[in-house]
């Protein structure tokens, strides 16, 4: 059997098998899946065209970005998905 481990998935279309984390726009544009792995993986969190688990020691993201956008939007889109993983991964480490 193949080992598949984690995937990192834009624009998914179809389910086959597996854990997926997909993110919060309808429908979603991004998504993690994972199968046939001895590295522990859990969901974090999730918000619009943006995910992440941790596998292992490892914190993942997987986040999708039109390839249609101009710069300057692709530049803040990055800045506001950093700023939102930040929070979250303050809100995640201080939760009882």
């Amino acid at each position: 059997m193949d080992t598949l481990g984690l995937v990192a998935v834009s624009e998914p279309h179809s389910i086959r098998g597996g854990c997926w984390l997909f993110s919060s726009d309808v429908p979603p544009m991004a998504a993690l899946a994972w199968q046939y792995s001895n590295v522990p993986c859990s969901p974090l969190f999730r918000g619009e065209g943006f995910v992440a688990v941790e596998w292992g020691e490892l914190v993942v993201f997987s986040c999708y970005f039109s390839p249609n956008l101009p710069d300057a939007e692709f530049e803040r889109g990055l800045c506001d998905r950093d700023l939102g993983a930040r929070v979250q991964s303050q809100i995640s480490t201080r939760a009882p």
